[in-house]
Formats: structure tokens, C-alpha cells, sequence
């Protein structure tokens, strides 16, 4: 964890930009003392980091993640700027209207250029479906994580919980929510 909280502190030497790497380091970096470990954390708990021993190792999801958006969205640079144009509305430069305009017009721009672009995340591999043979993939329930026929509704086979239950079929008149 100390390499990336190092990393993390140190966030102006991945910059190039002289501005943003000012900024950055008047800043300390990414994010704070107090939240730099609760970001980790959860990097951890969602998949996209693993403990081994006393090291971070990024995940294929994580990995995955990271190549499928855009660079400005990777980039320790959009911190600084973030930062810099919180300053300027501190600062009474920018009103915080306009400086969430400016964020809500980003944001739908990147949708849209995402919306057009493939994605190729894999999901975690999972027993064969109970029902058909099919792939199941993992899927989360009311109850937890499960694995479910990747040809739902045709196939409503459920191989199981991720956290090792016992394999179940769902009863005929049952409707899973996908989404």
C-alpha cells in the first residue's frame, strides 16, 4: 500500500504539463492523507486491485478498466485541473454554476464518445450452467453475488453463489433483473 499512497502523493511527477504538475504539488497529490487508504480499500473490495503479501498487484478487471477509458480519465492531470478550477471558484473567478456546466457538458460529451467506442472486459470465468452446459457469468442478486446462464431467459439456470453455495435451479414463474 505505501508505494501507492507514494505514488498517489507524488501524482505531479506522472504529469507532464508544467502547470498541472505545479498544481498537483501544491495539492499533494491525489486525493488526501485521510482518503488516500479508503481509496485503496475500495479499488480492493471492487475487484480492481489484489493483496499478495505486503504488494498491490492490479487485477485483469482493473487493467481492463483502465484501457477502456479515455486517457483524460486515467490521467493525474484531471486532478490538477480539477483542483485548479475549485480554486478559481473559491477564489470567486468561476462561479460553481458554471464550473458544474462545464463538468455536466464533459461528462455527456465522454458518454457519448463511449457509447461508440467496444468494450472488452472480461468477467470472471464461472462453472458450467446446470441446465444447458452455457457459460454462466457472474451477476448480482438481492441475495449476493451469483453465476447465471449467459443465454437467460431461454436457460434460467443458476450454478451457485461466487462465495461457494450450493448449486440451485430458479423456480419457472421467478424473473431475474439484469440490469
Amino acid at each position: 500500500d505505501g508505494t501507492l499512497i507514494a505514488a498517489m502523493t507524488n501524482a505531479a511527477s506522472f504529469v507532464t504539463d508544467a502547470a498541472l504538475k505545479k498544481v498537483l504539488k501544491e495539492n499533494a497529490g491525489i486525493g488526501t492523507e485521510a482518503t488516500r487508504a479508503g481509496i485503496i480499500d475500495t479499488l480492493v473490495k471492487r475487484g480492481f486491485l489484489v493483496r499478495e503479501k505486503k504488494a498491490l498487484h492490479s487485477t485483469p478487471t482493473g487493467r481492463d478498466l483502465i484501457s477502456a477509458l479515455p486517457s483524460a480519465l486515467t490521467s493525474p492531470g484531471l486532478t490538477a485541473l480539477w483542483e485548479q478550477l475549485l480554486d478559481e471558484v473559491a477564489a470567486g473567478r468561476v462561479s460553481l454554476e458554471d464550473f458544474m456546466a462545464k463538468q455536466n457538458a464533459w461528462v455527456v460529451q465522454l458518454v457519448c464518445q463511449g457509447k461508440s467506442q467496444p468494450l472488452a472486459m472480461q468477467s470472471p470465468p464461472g462453472p458450467p450452467c446446470p441446465e444447458c452446459g452455457g457459460r454462466t457469468v457472474q451477476r448480482q442478486g438481492k441475495n449476493g453475488v451469483f453465476f447465471g446462464c449467459v443465454n437467460y431467459p431461454a436457460c434460467r439456470g443458476i450454478a451457485g453463489s461466487c462465495s461457494g453455495g450450493p448449486t440451485v435451479k430458479m423456480p419457472k414463474g421467478l424473473k431475474l433483473n439484469l440490469r
